[in-house]
């Protein structure tokens, strides 16, 4: 196999596409049009030889797509890239269109609403409406492959195992359809229960999926399945939820191709746990100044003269940091929280007291003392993800002394998940240049059985 690229380890086969992929592809779940360090990543991962994307129609609402479109084909021939995108999700301008077609008495066919600002769909109306979609964002004349993007939250509303698997079925039929008319090259599907235990309520059967496909022709064109796979979600590889084989083993067997997302984002024991390295911030009294800082914004809210133009509630975040901090010491959740919202309800609200002079005062000390507690929150809880990433680092080298040549966390984790047997392409998410070389970093595999053994054991002992 050739045209590897930067790539140090050679393509694989995703299964009866015949597509020739390398090890890492690009997932491209945060990613739009609008930043250019998105633009920047994309062009540096094609460049290296990555000449796999994954996206979907609801990433960054249509921004994910049209980013892809508009670089895969200037950057490499669009016949050296595969691109494989989702459909199900119903949000942004999705879900506007949704509930216009409601409010018109029209609407569209099998809408799970599962959330207020988030439905779900796979019926064949919405997907052709996707499908239509995703090919004028990417401009594309077909997609190379489709995938049902998380059935199962169907589920969650219903938990009626034999409606659900009609759902799918109908929805593979129509698909075949639309191989036949040429707008999409394969299908499949993107399930987060896929590798969950067999008496899980959402549990996804790909035994029950192939069944499916060959009930409606021999040929079909169910090729790929992608599903989270990482050190402490490993069922892909382990649990044997499909007659007494894994997900991996009876994929293998069927000649599919198997992507696998969040290598570095794992649910552990409930909590979201970043499996990559973070600044240690050494030198610094990182409790001693998260406890003076806190206390200093928390003595400005009590001394907050309220205004009746901004209620008192609306200028009480340190104490609600400290009321919910166990919730927030991960650098993940911190972030979300922070720049998503505290920050943009502090900046609303100042905007207001700005109309009140006498106010000045106590709003310049509160947005300055808000964000010296916010640069110690983040290099604290950076503090706390370091010294966890170099004892799970440690566990890893104990465990798999193989995985000792690898400098950091991150390469050490893609290293064991490239070589667990099955798996084709690893999705990464590459929103920065600088990700990309741990794409291409991998250099040797460890042996299979080893990589097996090390997450059994990583998951036996997970201290």
């Amino acid at each position: 196999m050739t045209g590897k690229g930067a790539y140090q380890l050679e393509r694989r086969l995703l299964g009866k596409t015949g597509w020739e992929v390398s090890p890492v592809g690009f997932g491209s779940y945060r990613i739009d049009d609008k930043t250019p360090a998105h633009r920047e990543a994309l062009q540096a991962a094609l460049t290296s030889g990555c000449n796999l994307i994954d996206t979907s129609s609801n990433y960054t609402d249509g921004g994910s797509e049209r980013l892809i479109g508009s670089v895969v084909g200037a950057v490499k021939p669009r016949d050296e890239i595969h691109v494989v995108t989702k459909a199900g999700y119903v949000q942004g301008e999705q879900l506007e269109l949704a509930r216009l077609r409601i409010s018109q008495g029209k609407p569209i066919p099998e809408m799970v609403q599962f959330a207020h600002d988030c439905w779900h769909c796979i019926s064949p109306e919405f997907l052709s409406m996707q499908i239509q979609r995703s090919l004028t964002r990417l401009g594309f004349e077909r997609l190379d492959a489709l995938l049902l993007h998380n059935p199962e939250y169907f589920l969650r509303t219903e938990p009626d195992h034999a409606e659900y698997y009609r759902r799918i079925r109908q929805a593979f039929e129509y698909l075949e359809t639309e191989v036949e008319r040429g707008r999409i090259g394969w299908y499949g599907i993107s399930s987060n229960t896929l590798a969950h235990p067999k008496d899980a309520p959402d549990y996804t059967s790909l035994e029950v999926l192939l069944e499916l496909a060959n009930a409606i022709r021999p040929d079909h064109h169910f090729a790929i399945i992608e599903f989270p796979f990482n050190l402490f979600e490993p069922g892909g590889a382990l649990e044997r939820n499909n007659s007494g084989k894994t997900v991996l083993e009876l994929a293998q067997e069927n000649h599919l191709g198997v992507l696998t997302n969040r290598p570095l984002n794992a649910f552990n024991q409930g909590r979201l746990l970043r499996l990559a390295d973070f600044p240690s911030h050494p030198a610094r009294d990182l409790e001693t100044e998260l406890q003076e800082a806190l206390t200093h914004v928390m003595q400005l809210e009590s001394s907050y003269p309220e205004s009746s133009d901004l209620p008192v509630k609306r200028m009480v975040w340190g104490h609600a940091i400290r009321k919910n901090f166990l919730t927030l010491v991960t650098p993940e959740t911190w972030h979300q929280v922070r720049f998503g919202q505290i920050e943009p309800a502090i900046r609303g609200s100042l905007e207001l007291l700005a109309g009140h002079s006498e106010l000045a005062p106590w709003a310049d000390e509160y947005r300055f003392r808000t964000e010296e507690l916010f640069e110690i929150l983040t290099a604290y809880v950076e503090s706390e993800a370091s010294s966890n990433a170099k004892r799970l680092a440690a566990k890893l080298d104990e465990l798999c002394p193989e995985l000792k040549t690898e400098p950091t966390l991150v390469r050490k984790v893609l290293k064991l998940s490239l070589s667990v047997p099955g798996i084709d392409c690893v999705l990464l998410g590459m929103r920065q240049p600088r990700y990309v070389a741990d794409a291409t970093a991998t250099a040797e595999l460890i042996a299979p059985e080893r990589a097996l053994a090390t997450l059994q054991s990583l998951n036996e002992d997970p201290s």
